[in-house]
């Protein structure tokens, strides 16, 4: 698994779509990208006034990490073969966000202990 870590718009998606089709076109190894902003759109909606990214607004907050927890669920969903689609073997996740505060990437390795993967930070 590999866990995309930066600030906005400084081409964490980019990256990840060049490694993901990378592994899948040299090494023939399923990989699919979790963008926890593609989630957020289909959940809420594209157009967010900007108050929905305050991090003193409580229920946006909510929100944001349920779309989170939404993409990680999927990501674990589809290293565990539960997508229907794979029979095993190697496999390679991406989960593409920010993740700039170390309770998140804490968080995340939380969520992701009990699915023993290697997992790196980019």
């Amino acid at each position: 698994v590999i866990i995309m870590v930066g600030l906005p718009a400084t081409g964490k998606t980019h990256i990840a779509k060049r490694i993901c089709r990378f592994i899948s076109f040299f090494h023939d190894i399923p990989s699919r990208i979790f963008n926890v902003g593609d989630y957020r759109r289909q959940m809420f909606g594209s157009h967010l006034p900007a108050s929905f990214y305050d991090p003193s607004n409580k229920a946006c907050v909510r929100q944001r990490h349920e779309a989170c927890d939404t993409a990680l669920q999927d990501l674990i969903d589809f290293m565990n073969n539960k997508d229907g689609k794979e029979d095993g073997g190697v496999k390679l996740a991406i989960y593409d966000a920010t993740n700039s505060t170390r309770e998140r990437r804490q968080f995340i390795l939380k969520r992701l202990s009990g699915i023993g993967t290697k997992k790196i930070f980019i």
